[in-house]
C-alpha cells in the first residue's frame, strides 16, 4: 500500500509524490542537516516527468513521521522535528486534473488541495480573470499570464491558502502558504491559457490552410481553368 502526495515545488509546479509502507527496520541518519533519502518513499503511479526534490518533513529521532493516511505508528521516542529527506518527484502536466492523475492510489489531503487549486485556475481563466506580466523567472524576464484576485475572489484565495496542508509547502518550507499558493495558480493558469492560445492558432491555421481549405481552393482554380478551356 501506498500513499500520494501533492506539493507545490519552486516557481508554483505542482509535483507528486508517494509513501509506501517500510520494508525493513530504519536505520540511523548521519546528519540532520544534510538531506538523506527517505527510507520510505516511492516514486508515484502518476504519468509527467520524473525528478526529485529534498522536502522537510515532520520526524522523530532518525525516522520520518508517515503520514496518517498510511495508518505507521509513530517511530520511537523524542520530539518531532523538521528534517530534510530527498524523495523522488513526479511532475504531471500543469492543466491535468490531479485527482484525475492519480487514478485509483490512496490520497493524501494535500492533493485534494491540489485539484482546490486546480480548479480555481481553470475557473479564473475561463472567466478571463488573467492579465499578462512580466516577471523574473531564474534571473531572466519572461512574460507569464496571472490571476487576478479582487473581490470574491480574493476571499476564496484566502480561504484555499489558509486551508493548505504543511506538506504542500515542504520543498518550500521558508514561504508562506498565500505564496505558495499564489504562485500554484498562476503557473496552472499561464498553463491553460497558453495552451488554449495554441489551440486557437492551430484551429485558425487549419481552417486558412488545412487540407480541406487547399483541396477547396484547388477546386476552384480547376473550376476556373476548366470554364476557360470550355469558353
Amino acid at each position: 500500500m501506498f500513499v500520494v502526495h501533492g506539493l507545490v515545488t519552486a516557481g508554483g509546479r505542482p509535483a507528486y509524490w508517494a509513501e509506501g509502507m517500510p520494508a525493513a527496520r530504519l536505520g540511523r541518519r548521519r546528519s540532520t542537516r544534510r538531506a538523506e533519502p527517505h527510507p520510505f518513499a516511492v516514486a508515484p503511479p502518476v504519468a509527467g516527468t520524473a525528478g526529485s526534490a529534498v522536502l522537510t518533513l515532520p520526524s522523530v529521532g532518525s525516522a520520518p513521521v508517515g503520514s496518517p493516511e498510511l495508518g505507521l505508528r509513530r517511530p520511537g521516542r523524542g520530539a518531532e522535528r523538521a528534517l530534510p529527506w530527498s524523495v523522488p518527484l513526479v511532475f504531471p502536466p500543469p492543466t491535468a486534473d490531479p485527482e484525475t492523475a492519480i487514478g485509483d492510489a490512496r490520497a493524501g489531503a494535500s492533493v485534494g488541495y491540489l485539484t482546490d487549486v486546480a480548479w480555481f485556475a481553470a475557473d479564473l481563466v475561463g472567466r478571463g480573470r488573467v492579465l499578462p506580466a512580466i516577471v523574473v523567472a531564474g534571473g531572466a524576464f519572461e512574460g507569464r499570464w496571472r490571476a487576478v484576485l479582487t473581490g470574491d475572489d480574493a476571499h476564496r484565495f484566502e480561504a484555499l491558502h489558509r486551508a493548505m496542508p504543511g506538506v504542500a509547502r515542504s520543498a518550500t518550507p521558508d514561504l508562506p502558504a498565500d505564496e505558495v499558493t499564489r504562485a500554484a495558480i498562476d503557473h496552472i493558469a499561464d498553463a491553460i491559457v497558453r495552451e488554449r492560445l495554441a489551440r486557437r492558432a492551430r484551429e485558425t491555421y487549419e481552417a486558412r490552410f488545412g487540407p480541406e481549405r487547399l483541396v477547396a481552393a484547388l477546386g476552384e482554380v480547376y473550376a476556373e481553368l476548366e470554364a476557360r478551356v470550355s469558353s
